[in-house]
């Protein structure tokens, strides 16, 4: 996408799983690049470097088994990763309105009702 965010997309629905791990893995070898690269302030890291990083692609049986042992768990993190971004966010917008009485709980209550959360 640019210079400092790439989006990585599986070929195949199978693989996804294995990609995120992977690059999870990979991160400080990433890091590295950028940062031997580095000018001034970030380093650069792009396409090209992507593309010259060899990694092993496993055949679909051994996807499906590392999906089998890890897509319930990946599966549940990613679930549980956005409602903390969502109840981080809901505690930010109600606890100043709180602190400061221009809400009372039962309003909250009612609030978090009324929003179907």
């Amino acid at each position: 996408m640019n210079q400092h965010i790439f989006r990585v997309l599986p070929h195949k629905k199978i693989e996804k799983h294995f990609i995120f791990y992977l690059l999870k893995s990979m991160r400080s070898l990433l890091a590295e690049i950028a940062r031997n690269k580095q000018t001034t302030g970030l380093g650069h890291f792009t396409g090209r470097d992507m593309k010259q990083i060899l990694v092993v692609q496993p055949p679909e049986d051994i996807l499906a088994m590392f999906n089998n042992s890890v897509g319930s768990i990946f599966d549940r993190w990613y679930e549980n990763f956005f409602e903390s971004k969502y109840l981080a966010s809901l505690r930010d917008t109600l606890l100043p309105k709180l602190i400061s009485g221009e809400l009372r709980v039962p309003d909250a209550e009612r609030f978090v009702e009324e929003a179907g959360l």
